[in-house]
């Protein structure tokens, strides 16, 4: 009886031993492995990751990634698009051996977000644009169906419940339109984004791909709101979207209505509307 006991607590004790030593030799390479290749599926551009410091508290993981690059499109130099100076967080060693690993908290500090218009060009717009389509292509067609519950993005499942941003910071470049030349820094301060209703495509935890789209999705949307003190207004929409071709030309009509009699305007915009009706609104 007490030699079947022993038995049994060497065996837990060898069972532990190699869970321990399995989050502290793979977790570093696999953290490396998914960032990269979560990076190119979910954002289309590559990323770099400094280092990894692993080390133990009790039955978990405290797990912390050092300078996280998200990197530009092709065509764009200089400093990367995002930049994560830390990130840090506590896992279960036994969620590793798992398809889903619970993250109760993510602690992102020193982040950079830096937007880039050069002309015609941007460095955030094709990327925003990746993740908007990729989110219709996962959308079901007909009101009511849902996708069959697969993950066919790298990595497991996430069960997170907050991220905590802190020393955010976002660089505007404009350049490339006549005299334009704006570069301008502005500072956000840190947020919590609750993470427990962020869902995969399928109604499942998210994987890696939705965590890396759903943080740039928000810190954009929080740009553009302190873009409004840096950057002057009537270059504004190209932050949103707004191609430069649009931008000029909404420029030119607004300088000649502008330049028109009142009476004149209403008369074009009384033609306008009819030639739209007789378009199909087109």
């Amino acid at each position: 009886m007490k030699s079947r006991l022993l038995k049994g607590l060497a065996i837990a004790l060898i069972s532990l031993l190699c869970l321990l030593g399995l989050g502290l030799s793979i977790v570093p390479a696999k953290a490396r492995t998914l960032l990269r290749e979560s990076s190119e599926s979910a954002l289309g551009v590559p990323a770099t990751l400094g280092g990894v410091d692993t080390s133990l508290s009790g039955l978990n993981l405290d797990l912390g990634l050092v300078d996280f690059d998200i990197h530009n499109p092709v065509g764009f130099e200089g400093a990367p698009l995002l930049h994560l100076g830390g990130v840090s967080c506590n896992l279960p060693l036994r969620s590793l051996l798992t398809g889903n690993i619970t993250v109760e908290h993510l602690t992102v500090d020193s982040l950079r977000l830096r937007i880039v218009q050069d002309g015609s060009r941007s460095n955030l717009a094709p990327i925003l644009k990746k993740v908007a389509q990729s989110l219709r292509d996962q959308t079901p067609t007909e009101p009511g169906t849902q996708s069959p519950p697969t993950n066919s993005k790298p990595g497991p499942r996430l069960a997170l419940k907050s991220l905590t941003l802190r020393g955010i910071g976002i660089d505007f470049e404009l350049a490339g339109l006549g005299n334009l030349n704006i570069k301008e820094s502005a500072t956000l301060p840190d947020w919590t984004l609750p993470l427990e209703e962020l869902r995969a495509p399928d109604g499942g935890d998210p994987t890696m791909d939705d965590l890396l789209a759903h943080l740039l999705t928000q810190l954009h949307t929080r740009a553009l709101v302190a873009a409004e003190k840096h950057v002057p207004k009537e270059w504004l929409p190209l932050l949103h979207g707004t191609s430069p071709k649009e931008l000029i030309r909404g420029g030119l009509e607004r300088e000649l209505l502008d330049a028109l009699p009142a009476e004149a305007r209403d008369g074009l915009k009384g033609a306008k509307n009819k030639l739209r009706g007789l378009l199909g609104d087109r």
